[in-house]
């Protein structure tokens, strides 16, 4: 956040608002591309005709059935987490932070929910982790006020939503 120390619980809860809505956005965008490529795959199986050299054939197949693979498993892996993210958007405010709660520290600020990366908003950036990282399995139930170390730095956490 720009300056923690203007945070309130509607600043906050705006903040997880946008952030929410501009990943499920970035979801979206992953799985039409994902479905795009899963179409181009099956076409591309589909317009693949058996030659004389059919060693060559089973092959390019073979390959393209690895690369379909890879594109339904990102498709799958896509569809958990919009659904993930669905669920937490569901979630009221907590007292301890646990999966669906937005974490604003002296150092960084968090949202916990599944391993995606970081996320730039409105000059803020916010990165979105699971519960079971390593910063992740730091944060849970912790309350504001609360300090925990993470790699060698004590860090308090100053508001959660």
């Amino acid at each position: 956040m720009n300056d923690p120390e203007e945070l309130n619980q509607d600043t906050c809860l705006a903040i997880k608002g946008q952030m929410l809505n501009r990943l499920s956005e970035i979801l979206q965008e992953r799985l039409e591309t994902a479905n795009h490529a899963i179409s181009e795959t099956r076409l591309s199986l589909q317009g693949e005709t058996k030659s004389s050299a059919g060693d060559k054939y089973e092959t390019g197949r073979a390959m393209m059935q690895q690369e379909l693979g890879k594109h339904e498993a990102s498709r799958h892996s896509i569809m958990q987490q919009l659904q993930s993210l669905d669920h937490l958007k569901a979630k009221t405010t907590q007292k301890t932070i646990e999966q669906g709660t937005l974490v604003v520290s002296d150092v960084a600020t968090f949202y916990l929910s599944f391993s995606f990366g970081s996320l730039h908003l409105a000059g803020n950036t916010v990165f979105v982790v699971s519960a079971m990282s390593p910063i992740g399995q730091l944060l849970v139930g912790k309350m504001r006020g609360d300090q925990f170390a993470f790699q060698g730095k004590l860090t308090k956490i100053l508001f959660i939503c």
